[in-house]
């Protein structure tokens, strides 16, 4: 019963969404362009904070684990 019920929230979220005219807006040319250039910046941030396999990152990430005490061989 419960996803008779959740099936037909779907289809009436679906219905709302057609008759509203969202997919006309969606379909503009300049929302492709935004939504592209907005993906290929969020990829070269990810590159640049997160770094590449064959690089490092541009910025030191305090991981755990991590040991940065200079003074690790006094016990």
């Amino acid at each position: 019963m419960k996803s008779v019920i959740s099936t037909i929230v779907i289809f009436i979220g679906l219905y709302i969404i057609v008759c509203s005219g969202i997919m006309n807006f969606l379909a503009q040319k300049y929302v492709f362009y935004i939504a592209l250039g907005s993906v290929v910046v969020m990829l070269l941030l990810a590159a640049a904070l997160l770094g590449t396999p064959f690089s490092k990152p541009l910025i030191k990430l305090k991981r755990r684990g991590d040991n940065d005490e200079k003074n690790n061989d006094i016990s």
